[in-house]
């Protein structure tokens, strides 16, 4: 998936400097339309999440995580991206876009769609505490974890058998 990068309005922002509530707050107030992607090195390897506003309002969302092959979109997505708010070892940025770059997007990748109106009552009542036990439990209902856990890359490109001689 091709998200545009534009003029980044933060960059490389420490998360544990980041109060989420005010942040969310901020954009929908100044009406933003573009995208947070913020990444943490997790005990499951890095998480990244992006989350993308229409005037202010969250319009999508896309999680991903290399480490054990997930890529959630919507709902789940926003989910798991407030969840890595709360992870204090990561980062921030946030990019400005058009709102025909946003509608593009969307249009283009509809599963990545999920629409949720910014209110100071509602989003000061989210937790953005980091639950590894928030993956933990998606992992053990979808991936069979030793397939993850006994990933070489070795044996991927058959190189193992060349090193043994």
């Amino acid at each position: 998936m091709n998200i545009p990068i534009s003029k980044a309005l933060v960059e490389n922002v420490l998360l544990k400097d980041v109060f989420p509530v005010k942040l969310f707050i901020d954009l929908k107030e100044k009406e933003f339309s573009g995208y947070i992607y913020l990444v943490i090195d997790s005990e499951f390897g890095f998480e990244e999440s992006i989350i993308l506003f229409l005037k202010g309002d969250i319009c999508g969302s896309i999680y991903y995580n290399d480490y054990l092959n997930i890529e959630q979109f919507g709902r789940n997505a926003l989910e798991f991206g407030f969840n890595c708010f709360g992870f204090r070892n990561g980062i921030l940025n946030i990019y400005e876009l058009s709102l025909d770059q946003i509608k593009l997007l969307l249009i283009f990748n509809d599963k990545i769609v999920y629409n949720f109106k910014i209110k100071k009552k509602d989003i000061s009542k989210i937790i953005f505490n980091y639950n590894p036990d928030k993956l933990k439990k998606f992992v053990d209902n979808n991936i069979n974890i030793d397939n993850v856990t006994k990933y070489n890359l070795l044996d991927k490109f058959h190189l193992n058998d060349i090193l043994r001689n």
